[in-house]
């Protein structure tokens, strides 16, 4: 079970680092999503004007996916804790729900450290 669990992480760890270099890849001024999308903030997203609009909506989305799997995270280490009585399984519990938490805290402290120093280092700007 463990080990299907690091396959599905390692492809989507791989699936966001394509999704991330697409506007790179891409030659188009505007991309036209083909479903509207919505914001963390709330807003309705049809359209990307340019890459500096796409980082920051994929970093927003990072943080939310991050929160998540997290969340996913610590449900698989209370049932694998919960469903065993070896003491090695026990402790494999554990270790998913802590390593859940130390992800979902690294997460949140790299946008509050970033956001403390000064919140336009959030502002992602790549003009040549």
């Amino acid at each position: 079970m463990r080990q299907n669990i690091r396959k599905i992480l390692l492809f989507l760890k791989k699936s966001f680092l394509v999704i991330g270099f697409l506007p790179f890849i891409a030659s188009a001024a505007e991309y036209t999503l083909l479903e509207p999308l919505t914001s963390p903030s709330g807003e309705t997203v049809t359209s990307i004007p340019n890459l500096n609009t796409y980082l920051q909506f994929v970093f927003q989305f990072a943080i939310g996916i991050t929160g998540i799997l997290a969340v996913i995270m610590i449900i698989l280490g209370g049932i694998t804790y919960l469903s065993t009585d070896a003491v090695s399984g026990k402790t494999e519990g554990k270790n998913m729900i802590s390593n859940a938490l130390w992800g979902l805290l690294l997460a949140i402290l790299s946008w509050l450290i970033l956001n403390t120093i000064n919140p336009t280092l959030l502002n992602i700007n790549v003009t040549p």
